[in-house]
This record gives structure tokens, sequence and C-alpha cells, in this order.
């Protein structure tokens, strides 16, 4: 898959006036399925052999394949996703109490049987915000109900992607917020819920970091290191309405982007560089200011016979390749060749990678 899978597995506290049940536990699963048609078997992503257990299942897919013969179709017979676990699973108890649809998202709630006769209200509804709101390949859907008396809200949003569009991606869940409304008294809206559970490809990043530090932190397991620039938690700290929300620990490796059908991280990144000249600049070679970046290398570092090149950045202090730059072109030194002044090296590499 082009993105992979993340999953949470929660024990949620609720106290109870008319049952014994003082927990219950509730898996979410948030996946963007790009396009893909659905794996034989599910057991693995729905954790089916933890001990752990398991009342309620939430799935949010993202992207599931919505061209508009198979969307027709899957709107009249159910679509493959859903029969899928469906099938996995009725046989162990569980009933689809609701599901909702938006051209790609689709977000399903199972319930063990003997939970169904204490969920009561159940609604739903979705807002597109994708094409300025006229097209459903962005936005949110939602289910809410009432488990037990408690009011629970689940919402599966897929919001714009890019690395820039950070503010947009919390304007876009303003919107969806301000747009969803519900026909109850006493909650009206998605957060006068008790309990509101966001999730789904949410499209937030990793900034400024280069891509061989990130690939490093996630190698070496320093996750920590990543934290600071994690586009979500910056922008938590700017708007009152995430900080509303609670985010679990980062102590898993990002999920975007993959191989298609792999566990690798997208290779095309690695071959984008592979065939340039490199020019090796460490801590002590770049100084910045709010408004410049500059970089001072040696002479001999710089190819005089010219061609494409990428400026490779070593961190002492971490050990590691930081990031590597935009390719960009240097033209050949014509008076350095005449004179006979090429040096050897003419990258500088051997030196700086042995220091």
């Amino acid at each position: 898959m082009e993105d992979d899978l993340s999953q949470a597995l929660n024990s949620v506290s609720l106290e109870q006036k008319d049952s014994k049940m003082d927990t219950f536990g509730l898996y979410v699963v948030t996946w963007n399925v790009a396009t893909a048609e659905p794996p034989d078997d599910v057991n693995s992503l729905l954790q089916l052999n933890s001990p752990k257990k398991t009342d309620l299942y939430v799935i949010g897919l993202q992207e599931v394949k919505a061209a508009p013969l198979k969307f027709v179709t899957d709107l009249a017979f159910e679509d493959s996703w859903s029969h899928l676990f469906m099938n996995t699973l009725a046989p162990l108890g569980y009933i689809k109490v609701s599901s909702i649809r938006m051209q790609g998202l689709l977000l399903l709630f199972f319930s063990k049987l003997e939970h169904v006769p204490f969920i009561r209200d159940i609604q739903v509804t979705y807002t597109r915000t994708g094409l300025y709101g006229y097209w459903g390949n962005k936005g949110g859907v939602s289910i809410r109900l009432s488990f037990y008396g408690h009011m629970l809200c689940f919402l599966n949003c897929h919001l714009t992607a890019h690395m820039n569009y950070a503010s947009q991606r919390v304007d876009e869940f303003e919107y969806i917020l301000d747009a969803q409304t519900f026909d109850t008294k006493n909650t009206p809206r998605i957060l006068d819920h008790k309990v509101v559970f966001w999730f789904g490809d949410l499209n937030f990043r990793i900034e400024d970091h280069g891509m061989l530090f990130v690939r490093n932190c996630i190698t070496s397991q320093r996750y920590n290191l990543l934290w600071p620039k994690d586009q979500l938690t910056m922008m938590k700290q700017k708007k009152a309405t995430l900080q509303k929300f609670e985010e679990g620990p980062l102590d898993f490796q990002p999920t975007y982007k993959f191989d298609l059908n792999s566990d690798n991280y997208d290779t095309r990144v690695q071959k984008t560089w592979f065939g340039f000249n490199k020019i090796w600049v460490k801590d002590d070679q770049v100084s910045f200011t709010d408004e410049l970046f500059q970089v001072y290398v040696n002479k001999d570092e710089i190819p005089v016979l010219g061609g494409e090149c990428v400026l490779c950045y070593y961190s002492s202090n971490l050990q590691c390749i930081v990031g590597i730059s935009q390719p960009f072109k240097v033209q050949e030194s014509r008076a350095a060749i005449e004179e006979g002044l090429v040096p050897e090296n003419i990258n500088g590499l051997d030196e700086t990678v042995s220091s």
C-alpha cells in the first residue's frame, strides 16, 4: 500500500450506572488503502489473537476505490472492504452497527452482540472539503452514538496533502467541526460529546529535516528527535481547537511514504540524487539567519568540470547525514581547466569522508 496502516488499542474507562462493566476495549484502525482491493486476511490488522478484550471495532479507511461505476455498485451491494470486515468479525460475535461512506472515505462501527441493546441514538454525517467543498475526495465522515448512556463520536478524516499546507489542514478540520451537526438536543456538534475520537489520513508531515536524517532517526528508533518538527505537534501549540485533543505517544515510525505493497520507504527518494556530484558540508560550514542560509565550501570540493550537484549535509554531533539539497547546476571553470589547475580529487569527497 502507498500509506501504511496505523492502529490503536485502548482501554477506556467509563462510570456505569446500569451495568457492571467499568471498562471496555476499543480498537481503532485508520488505513489509507490507496485504491487497492482488500487483502485476503485482516486478522493481523485487527490483532484478533491479542489477549486484550475488544468490545468495539471502529475502522476508518481512506482512498477506497471510488471510480463512478465501482462507487455506484458499492452503494447498491456493499463494498468489498465492508464485506471483508463483516465476514471476519461476524463469526467472532460482532455485528456491524453503523457505517458511512463518502466517495473514498469509509467508516465502520462494529460491536460485540452483547452491547448492542445499550447502543442508542446513532447518527452519521459527512463533510466535503475537496474542490472548495464540492468534491468528496477529501473531508470527514462521522458516527455518533450513545454507549451505555455515554455520548461518543468517531470522526474519520482525509485532509489535504503536501508539506506546505499544514495550516490549510487545520482550517479543513475546523470547518468539519463547524459544519457537522446532529439532530439531538444535548450534543448537536462533534465537540459536545463526552469523548471524540479523531483519526484518519490527516497528512501532517515532518518539517525541515532532511530525508536522510529522518531515515537515520527511524533506523535508530530515536523518534524523539523528530517530535519538534511534527506539524501536528507544532500546530497544536498555535490552535486552541487542537489543544482539546490528546495524542498518544509518538513511539512509532512515520507512516508515510512506502513503496506499494511493501514495508519499504519510498525508494524513489533515494534514487533522486544518486547520479549527482556530491558536495559535502559539515556543521561548521553552515551559517543562517531568519532570512538567509549560507554555505561555505572549499573551492577544491567544487567540481571544476561542472555538472549537476547536490549539497550533502553531515552532522558531526549526530554522526549522520541530516539533509540533501535540491539538485543545482555548476558551470565548468574553463580558466582552471585551461591552466591545468584541476585537482586530482575533484569533489574533495575522499578527504571529507575520511575526516
